[in-house]
């Protein structure tokens, strides 16, 4: 029995896709001083079907150094503890200086009760040069009281975990410090400095 060309080739498996669903979520974040938030995707590692959680960033408080002089230049650095350290500058009254403060919140999807790990990515973008209330020179040296993330570098991203989220709102508040760098005063005030932050989640575990 001879056997056609058309009977010796397998017959063809349909081809089975998976999708992955991806949303970008954005918010904007609340304070007295303005500003912004920006927010990255939002990925859900668990099946394509459910409905994803969505972020928002909260910023409490900006970088405050309170008032200083100097004759010529100096540093002041507020920590992320609320701690100051001063060379060759003088302050006038510490009351007034303190660390930014932010709150992630992650609201997650309706009527899911598993136990869900999050990877928050933050980044805070390169920092322009002060100049504020007489007072021109730098920032730097930004730190942080999250876990696992003592030190924030302008333009690098930082991921940061946060385990066993259970509640329908869960969130985190931090504060960041930093280091101003004075080269020259001529006058004085208060000199507060706004951060912006971008923030994303990387990953939703549960």
């Amino acid at each position: 029995m001879k056997l056609r060309a058309m009977d010796m080739i397998a017959p063809k498996r349909p081809m089975r896709r998976a999708f992955v669903r991806v949303r970008r979520s954005f918010a904007h974040g609340r304070s007295r001083v303005l500003i912004p938030a920006l927010l990255g995707t939002l990925a859900i590692a668990t099946p394509a079907s459910a409905t994803p959680g969505s972020l928002s960033l909260l910023s409490n408080q900006p970088l405050r150094f309170g008032t200083i002089v100097t004759v010529d230049g100096g540093s002041r650095t507020v920590g992320a503890d609320g701690s100051t350290i001063n060379s060759n500058v003088f302050p006038l009254g510490d009351r007034t200086s303190g660390p930014a403060q932010f709150t992630l919140v992650y609201n997650r999807p309706g009527n899911d009760k598993r136990a869900y790990q999050l990877t928050f990515a933050i980044n805070l973008p390169s920092v322009p040069n002060v100049r504020a209330a007489g007072v021109q020179g730098t920032l730097s040296g930004f730190t942080t009281d999250l876990p696992g993330i003592p030190v924030l570098q302008p333009g690098r991203t930082a991921l940061y975990t946060l385990s066993n989220c259970m509640s329908d709102s869960c969130s985190v508040t931090f504060h960041i410090g930093g280091t101003l760098n004075v080269e020259r005063t001529s006058g004085g005030g208060e000199l507060t400095f706004p951060l912006v932050l971008m923030t994303s989640v990387v990953a939703v575990l549960g």
